[in-house]
């Protein structure tokens, strides 16, 4: 999920089993689906209704502003890149444009992204999709390879990501910079492996 300083949501679901919440907002045309898969849906301030805003990304999944805050960023799970859409200006909550430009391809499935220092975007995700599930699914443990990289931000042409480096036995799902360290989320095992912060600038 990403929230804008104009109050606008914007959430990712991708191939989850959509569940209504009893009070929560409702999400039409995604509520009667078996299976939620692949699409940005977004709420307008004030408004009660999610609504469906972009399909077929590829895995739609990781969300992040652009630093003016004029695209919104989207990482593509199935299609190995990081994407960016223009947002409306006279309406906030919907695109301009689709397909979205590719910021950056990366080596592995990016699964989450959060800005860090400098102007740069942290990238982290699982080099094998079928891995990952395999740890879902066994009662024991399973080495599922992650990667982690940042890239700088271009507002009119394509970036190049710098690996930070390969986590071999966690399916690392998040990764933050903080006082000159960066934090990797474990997306099963519920730790945090903290690492020096990458040098790329």
């Amino acid at each position: 999920i990403c929230a804008t300083p104009d109050g606008t949501l914007f959430a990712s679901i991708m191939k989850v089993y959509f569940v209504p919440l009893p009070d929560g907002p409702t999400f039409p045309g995604i509520e009667d689906r078996p299976m939620a898969s692949d699409v940005i849906v977004s709420l307008a301030p004030g408004a009660s209704q999610w609504k469906i805003i972009l399909e077929n990304v590829g895995g739609a999944n990781g969300l992040a502003l652009s630093p003016d805050g004029t695209e919104l960023i989207v990482c593509a799970y199935y299609r190995d890149s990081v994407f960016a859409f223009r947002r409306n200006p006279e309406a906030p909550d919907t695109l301009l444009r689709s397909p979205g430009r590719t910021l950056v391809e990366t080596p592995f499935h990016p699964d989450n992204i959060s800005p860090a220092p400098g102007g740069r975007y942290l990238v982290a995700g699982q080099i094998s999709a079928s891995l990952l599930a395999l740890e879902f699914i066994l009662p024991i443990p399973f080495p599922t390879p992650s990667k982690w990289g940042s890239f700088r931000f271009s507002a009119d042409s394509a970036s190049t990501l710098v690996i930070g480096g390969k986590v071999s036995m966690r399916p690392v799902s998040v990764a933050t910079e903080l006082e000159g360290r960066t934090y990797l989320g474990n997306i099963i095992r519920k730790d945090v492996l903290v690492q020096p912060a990458s040098d790329t600038q």
